[in-house]
């Protein structure tokens, strides 16, 4: 049992040993003084006699009488606990058995050389055949002592066996020894086998840790003689400290590691003992202060080496984490060994070294000569006197230098102590010191006891070489010794009520401050090549230093921050073409360690705000004069509000640890701006830092229970307004869509902070229309998350410093920085804006990181190469796998331009799997719990923002400066309002925000109505969305809105045309761009409106109720467009026509129009139709400058819309209505703010980028022929640059994209489409060509209409005309809808062909069209080649390809019949132009021209035109208007020869001497060709025919 054992009911407990496979390296930390014996074999075969039945007893004694066993052998179950002797089991008639027994024994605590095993071997008979024959008789004896030269004997071991009993005293020897008169088994050869196996806390197995312990035990021996001293084997010690000193090294260095690890404990606590209680030998000290300490060093560098030992999430070891935190515990002296006399009175013992090294002096710019030899350490340099002079890096200016070519100055200042922390003394005293008299005949003073961190830092800013390199590799371990050390110092002397700066002396002080800047020199010279080591340092040191923050004098624990800051600083600065962005982490790492101190808050002294430089704690009282302090506190007076709150050295010093925190962050936005780069991590981990601490404020109960003490809070961190501002430039903005990236102008918004007083340049225009803006941020950004945490600090500080306070301290800024502070605000909506968290990750997804593109995956690149983006071939192969409901799931998704955003995606994409999708949805899924708090924190930024926007319009009515000012502040005021409009708010945020609104409109009309016009456009917008909101207090509050704004815009006038025009374009555009909003609600509030407009009394008599009436009853009829285009929603023609049309009614209203064509280039920009979204851009422009013309015009402007005419022909419908119908000049007229030169430019600006996606390059150089004079007069020459760089960008592609027949470039493809039958309405009997995108075919077009009207008029009502004959509608069922679609190609009369050569010419500016198809005279389609007409139909439709739709209807058709010989000459004309286009191409096109040459020449093939021939030219026909014809066929085929001759000759230079052999066999056919038709082509009979015949006969009349 073990005892205790509680409960006697329950089965006993076994306790086992276990002998693991491999060693479990954990330190003892129970007793344990086991030995098993575990006998093996013997053999007896050679011994005489009966002695086949073997067994062994075993018995440990302490001398050599059997009698006197010790009873120390554990006993089995069923014997008693300890017995004197066991027995092994008998394998019969076994002379040579084995043993399989394993015999535990308790050890006694104190082994002698006396104490060993006895062995007796018996033969046990079984068959008793007399009385007096016993059953076991003696065959022999064994022995083995347990200690050899004092250590204990463990292993196998073979001995050999007597016969004989064994003589007196055997134990003094070993087995192996010849004894005399004593017979031995098989001539004293080992016949027997054991193994031995410790497990013990009290013998180490190990012989250089009992070597250690053996000098251990001798000194600490009371009979110490140094003339008579041996070691464990007996051998003399000559020399007591070097033996002393080559063990404790032996010991650290070759001792076994498993051996080391489980006495690490006790080691650790002998080397420590002895280095604070230097051994005395014969009245002398024996120097072990750096061999412990190496010794130390070492053993820790062992550990930190090996891999078998856990680590912590600080990588700090486990075993040594243990020690420092719950085991060591300094050496206490005894009583006898303290002197109270003299504490404080004692020298500090110097150290006896051999050889002197002198270590680094890491004090920069010190003189040397002020500095003298330390009494305590030869070595260390310390002043000589207080008089003499030291360094002080304020006074001297160091660092007020600017780094590199900086602007900025690093914080680094420090308040200036009083002289008592300037302590310069000779003598170095121990609280703790004890003198002992002097011996005789020695001349070294010796001490008994010192103090262990003293030691250890002296030793460790001493030591040198790899000692110094192994003790900086674990220096946590003994920084935590030492800080350990010194509390329990404290305690121990009960000096915690002693004034902290009385508690450790002076020279300790100093050691501290060498420490330090040993730590710092080491980082600054291995951050660039073992960064995680300068990481791992800089790391223990400011846990470290944190911890003297609760012991020490904090007045010269923050010397020591200094110190660290100044020499990282130093280096910094040093780095001229290195980044600094890793010297700058370490520097927050440190910070942020040391600002989690418990006391953070009281150390930056944030209660109140002396004009002085307060002392950073009690202890560092600097007392000042009475005139000095009245000298301080009126320049304080003097000085203005603001300036207290900047980051000063003044603030620094007052606030310390923030000041230092905040310096930091400022130096990474003044290095972002000197374009330094890879700061991402390190702005991320600063702000992250801030962030941390603010919310480490927030949880602090004390600190929220007074409000007071919450605004004294705030006080530290005011700087960070400024900071935020000037990071404002370089914030990432969480609105953003490169176009570039979406191909989208629709989801384009730029940074709206754009004017210079913010640092923000992004662009020239702003407009509140984000399609048209152009976005080009600066080369260096912050991340996404750092500028969150910079934003969220912001709105904590003006959340919880005091309104009193920011109104005092914000009238006194420049209204330039309130702008700023406006622009934060607004940033800060669109960040903490609440989105379902998919929303989240996917921004996350686009901005980061910080972040770069990330490369797409495989599969994503697969599944684009096999689909594209927007292709005919991607279309039919998601309709095959997504059925007939292909087009109602593709109108859903198209705008996520992505497959997997829908079913058809499974394929590829195997995590969209719908196993996949409901683990991954669950594991996303969010707890109420979050989303109301993530709701409850959204709504809490936007409350604070609001608050503060209420605060600045406030101050901005104070403004004295005749309205400039006060007009800038509530311009950016109303855009942040706007701003918090557009995003997703909660009803109570709405409610403030309408009512904020509300009062801006009242109290600045003018604003709105006057100056911000395109502001009010955007206010109109939005009033108008949250009218179609489903919730009725939304949707009251913006009527209500809306109703005012009219009525305040019409007491100004008697008429509020401004807001009819901007409520009517408001509407448009909603209708046009919205596909969420309701458009009963919208009627709801809309008659809201016309009750307030009844019931208001006042304006009852004016005319105002009555133009509310018109402007409900235009919105109403804007409404009912709705109500169509929603009917239309998934026919993207249909809707792209009713919005044309709605488009064309606004003609008089340039406004309304420029609306329209916005809508309708989202639309087209969403289906990826680059081209007609680019032209409706283009006809806005067109029409911007035709009333731009109209009011006046300028030299570099445009001539309206003719200056477009030469890019395309449909431009011109922009031209301007007669000035009888429309004025420009009016106010409800061209207000918007593109018609002006700015918006102009941002809108050609836009149809670049997006002509440049689709391809069209040819009609970038157009539209840049027409910006280049606009750049040319504002002399904007870094633009002109930038528009030159890209025009060789398009003239290059253009280059290499003009193979043959410009197929790299493929625009679009043409079809023709008919409708017929009454289901159709307006489109029956219509016909339209279709533009649809590059390498659409018949089928896949055919496929999509046919499915769509299917799902409209039912499957059995659509019927799908095959051929391409004419069609009368009269002869078909009118209950049935007919579709025809037949494949056209761009048509070109003669004139036309020779101007348009290039590729894009043919397909750009395409108005005729033509399609062919065959027939004979008696109906067939198809007949022999000498009945084989063909009938080819031309048509021209109302504008040119491309415009604003992707359909254009028919209004002009006509048809021609080719004659069979006709029809042949063509053919071979068209050959003949392939064969020639081939061989002058450049550069050449080996595959195209041979695939030309097979059709003409080779063998298999060439039937066809030497059949054409044969039928056409053999005999001259009758008909006498055939012979033109026949003769122009003649022609053809002479060209025919030529061409490939030509195209012959070009493929011979261009082969392989593998092909050689294939051009022989085309020449062969090509010359027996030649031959067939030399006699046709060169038959001029038909030339005097036709010299002879008459005009008449020929045909020709």
């Amino acid at each position: 049992q073990v005892k205790p054992y509680p409960d006697q009911r329950v089965r006993p407990t076994r306790e086992i040993q276990e002998f693991p496979a491999l060693d479990v390296n954990i330190p003892h930390n129970t007793y344990r003084n086991l030995l098993f014996i575990l006998p093996q074999s013997i053999n007896f075969t050679n011994r005489p006699g009966h002695s086949r039945n073997l067994a062994v007893k075993v018995q440990i004694l302490e001398s050599e009488e059997q009698c006197n066993a010790l009873s120390l052998i554990y006993g089995k179950s069923n014997c008693p606990e300890f017995s004197s002797e066991a027995y092994t089991a008998i394998t019969y008639h076994n002379k040579n058995p084995d043993f399989y027994e394993e015999i535990k024994i308790q050890l006694p605590t104190y082994l002698t050389s006396r104490h060993h095993l006895f062995f007796s071997f018996f033969h046990i008979s079984c068959q008793r055949k007399q009385d007096l024959n016993p059953i076991e008789s003696h065959v022999g004896y064994s022995w083995l002592p347990l200690l050899n030269n004092g250590r204990l004997r463990v292993g196998d071991f073979n001995l050999p066996v007597s016969v004989d009993k064994l003589p007196p005293h055997y134990s003094m020897t070993s087995p192996e020894s010849q004894l005399p008169g004593v017979k031995w088994v098989d001539g004293h050869k080992p016949v027997f086998s054991v193994s031995i196996q410790a497990v013990s806390t009290v013998h180490m197995l190990d012989q250089h840790l009992e070597s250690f312990f053996w000098l251990c035990d001798l000194l600490e021996s009371s009979n110490l003689n140094s003339h008579n001293l041996k070691l464990m084997d007996g051998s003399r010690i000559d020399d007591l400290e070097q033996e002393l000193q080559r063990s404790v090294i032996s010991m650290a260095t070759e001792s076994q590691l498993h051996s080391l690890v489980r006495f690490l404990y006790i080691i650790l606590d002998k080397l420590i003992s002895m280095l604070v209680h230097p051994p005395v030998v014969s009245g002398q000290t024996v120097n072990m202060g750096q061999t412990c300490f190496e010794s130390i060093s070492r053993i820790l560098f062992r550990l930190h080496q090996s891999r078998e030992f856990k680590v912590d999430s600080h990588q700090r070891n486990i075993l040594l984490a243990t020690y420092a935190r719950h085991i060591f515990f300094i050496p206490t002296p005894g009583p006898s060994e303290v002197d109270p006399s003299s504490v404080h009175k004692g020298h500090y013992a110097t150290m006896t070294r051999k050889k002197i090294v002198k270590p680094i002096i890491f004090c920069l710019n010190v003189k040397k000569a002020t500095f003298s030899i330390s009494s305590s350490n030869p070595d260390l340099s310390v002043p000589t006197s207080p008089d003499e002079p030291t360094f002080d890096p304020i006074a001297s200016g160091v660092w007020k230098n600017s780094l590199g070519n900086s602007s900025f100055y690093l914080i680094m200042y420090f308040v200036q102590f009083s002289d008592s922390f300037v302590r310069h003394s000779n003598t170095r005293s121990s609280l703790m010191e004890t003198q002992r008299p002097t011996v005789e005949g020695v001349g070294v003073r010796s001490v008994s006891h010192k103090l262990f961190h003293e030691e250890l830092i002296l030793l460790f800013v001493v030591s040198t070489g790899n000692v110094k390199e192994r003790a900086l590799q674990n220096a946590w371990f003994l920084l935590e010794l030492t800080s350990k050390s010194m509390t329990q110092h404290l305690e121990q002397q009960e000096l915690f009520s002693t004034p902290r700066a009385q508690r450790f002396p002076s020279r300790y002080l100093d050691d501290l401050t060498r420490l330090v800047k040993m730590f710092c020199h080491e980082i600054n010279g291995r951050f660039n090549r073992d960064y995680d080591f300068a990481e791992r340092l800089n790391c223990n040191l400011a846990f470290f230093i944190k911890d003297l923050l609760s012991i020490m004098d904090r007045g010269f624990v923050f010397q020591l921050i200094h110190s660290h800051c100044q020499m990282l600083n130093e280096k910094m600065r040093a780095l001229l073409n290195t980044p600094p962005g890793s010297i700058l982490q370490l520097r927050l790492t440190f910070l942020r360690i040391i600002c989690g101190h418990e006391h953070y808050v009281t150390l930056n002294l944030p209660f109140a705000l002396p004009p002085t430089p307060s002392s950073p704690s009690p202890s560092i009282g600097s007392t000042m004069s009475t005139k000095n302090n009245f000298l301080l506190v009126k320049y304080t007076l003097a000085t203005k509000a603001s300036t207290r709150y900047e980051l000063t050295d003044r603030f620094t010093r007052q606030h310390y640890l923030a000041g230092l925190l905040l310096s930091d962050i400022k130096l990474s936005i003044d290095l972002l701006e000197n374009g330094t780069p890879g700061l991402n991590k390190v702005q991320l981990y600063a702000t992250t830092t801030l962030r941390n601490l603010l919310m480490s404020h927030d949880e602090d109960t004390r600190i929220n229970a007074s409000p007071k003490l919450k605004h004294s809070i705030a006080a530290l961190y005011l700087p960070l307004l400024s900071i935020a501002i000037q990071a404002l430039p370089f914030a990432h903005m969480f609105d953003d869509r490169p176009v570039s990236d979406e191909g989208n102008p629709g989801n384009t918004v730029v940074n709206p902070l754009t004017r210079s007083n913010t640092g923000i340049n992004l662009t020239k225009v702003r407009s509140p229309k984000n399609i048209y803006l152009t976005n080009t941020l600066p080369l260096q950004q912050m991340s996404p998350e750092s500028t969150q945490n910079i934003l969220l600090c912001f709105l904590w500080l003006v959340k919880n410093t005091g309104r009193q306070t920011l109104r005092s301290w914000w009238i006194a800024l420049p209204p330039s920085q309130l702008v700023s502070v406006l622009d934060l605000l607004f940033i800060s909506i669109s960040c903490f804006e609440y989105k379902e968290k998919a929303i989240v990750r996917n921004e996350f997804q686009r901005t980061s990181i910080n972040r770069g593109t990330k490369k797409k995956d495989s599969k994503s690149r697969l599944q684009e190469a096999i689909l594209g983006e927007s292709s005919a071939r991607r279309e039919m192969l998601m309709r095959r796998r997504g059925g007939p409901n292909f087009y109602i799931h593709i109108s859903k998704t198209e705008k996520s331009a992505t497959i997997g955003a829908t079913k058809e995606g499974l394929r590829w994409r195997k995590d969209k799997t719908e196993w996949k999708q409901v683990k991954h949805g669950e594991k996303l899924k969010q707890s109420a719990e979050e989303t109301i708090l993530a709701k409850n924190f959204s709504a809490e930024t936007t409350m604070i923002t609001l608050d503060t926007l209420e605060l600045i319009i406030d101050i901005a009515t104070e403004y004295n400066d005749g309205g400039n000012n006060t007009s800038q502040m509530l311009s950016s005021a109303l855009r942040v309002l706007l701003h918090c409009f557009s995003k997703h708010q909660s009803v109570t945020v709405l409610k403030h925000t309408f009512a904020i609104q509300r009062s801006i409109v009242a109290k600045f009309p003018e604003l709105l109505f006057e100056e911000e016009t395109e502001q009010c456009a955007d206010l109109t917008l939005r009033l108008l969305e949250k009218c179609s909101s489903n919730i009725t207090t939304v949707r009251m509050q913006a009527a209500a809105s809306l109703y005012l704004l009219m009525r305040h815009n019409f007491s100004m006038g008697n008429t509020f045309a401004r807001v009819k025009m901007q409520v009517t374009m408001s509407m448009s555009s909603l209708v046009g761009v919205s596909h969420d909003f309701d458009e009963d609600y919208l009627r709801r509030s809309l008659k809201t409106i016309l009750t307030y407009a009844k019931i208001d009394t006042e304006l009852e008599a004016t005319s105002f109720p009555e133009q509310v009436r018109d402007l409900v009853f235009n919105l109403h009829m804007i409404l009912s467009d709705t109500v169509k285009m929603k009917e239309h929603q998934e026919d993207p023609e249909m809707l792209i026509d009713l919005m044309y049309r709605i488009a064309k009614g606004y003609q008089n209203s340039p406004d309304l129009r420029l609306t329209w064509l916005q809508n309708m280039a989202r639309q087209h920009s969403e289906r990826k139709n680059q081209a007609e979204a680019g032209m409706c851009l283009l006809h806005s422009a067109a029409l911007v400058a035709e009333y731009l013309s109209m009011m006046d015009h300028k030299h570099h402007l445009p001539i309206g819309c003719v200056a477009f005419e030469n890019i395309s022909v449909n431009l011109l419908e922009e031209s301007a209505v007669s000035d009888d119908v429309v004025s420009p000049h009016a106010d409800e007229v061209c207000s918007e703010k593109f018609f002006s030169p700015p918006g102009l430019i941002a809108m050609l600006e836009q149809a670049v980028q997006t002509f440049s996606l689709a391809g069209l390059h040819e009609v970038v150089d157009m539209i840049y022929n027409i910006l280049i004079p606009i750049y040319n007069h504002e002399k904007d020459y870094k633009k002109l640059s930038n528009i030159h760089e890209k025009l060789r960008d398009c003239f290059t592609k253009i280059n290499s994209q003009t193979g043959f027949g410009g197929w790299e470039r493929m625009f679009g493809t043409y079809f023709r489409v008919g409708f017929y039958g009454r289901k159709f309405g307006d489109l029956n009997k219509g016909e339209f060509i279709y533009k649809e995108p590059a390498i659409t075919k018949l089928p896949e077009i055919s496929y999509r209409l046919e499915t769509f009207y299917s799902q409209c008029f039912g499957a059995e009502n659509v019927e799908m005309m095959k051929d391409s004959s004419s069609v009368d509608p009269d002869q078909l069922d009118p209950d049935k809808a007919y579709i025809q679609i037949t494949y056209v190609e761009p048509f070109f009369h003669e004139y036309e062909d020779g101007n348009k050569t290039t590729y894009f010419e043919r397909n750009f500016n395409v108005d005729k069209f033509m399609y062919a198809t065959p027939f004979t005279l008696d109906g067939k389609a198809h007949g022999e080649m000498a009945e084989q007409y063909k009938r080819k139909t031309f048509l021209q439709v109302a504008h040119t390809f491309p415009y604003l739709k992707t359909r254009i209807n028919v209004i002009n058709k006509w048809e021609t019949v080719l004659t069979p010989l006709e029809s042949a000459c063509e053919d071979v004309k068209r050959k003949t132009n392939d064969l020639l286009r081939t061989a002058k191409l450049e550069p050449p096109d080996v595959r195209m021209l041979q695939v030309n040459l097979q059709g003409a020449v080779l063998t298999s093939v060439n039937q066809g035109p030497m059949h054409v021939a044969n039928v056409f030219l053999t005999d001259i026909p009758e008909d006498s208007k055939l012979w033109i014809p026949y003769n122009d066929l003649r022609l053809s085929f002479r060209q025919f020869i030529h061409a490939c001759s030509l195209a012959l000759k070009k493929n011979k230079s261009l082969i392989s001497n593998d092909q050689k052999e294939y051009q022989r066999e085309m020449e062969r056919n090509y010359n027996r060709m030649n031959e067939n038709l030399k006699p046709m082509v060169n038959n001029q009979a038909i030339v005097q025919l036709m010299l002879t015949a008459s005009n008449e006969q020929l045909g020709l009349c």
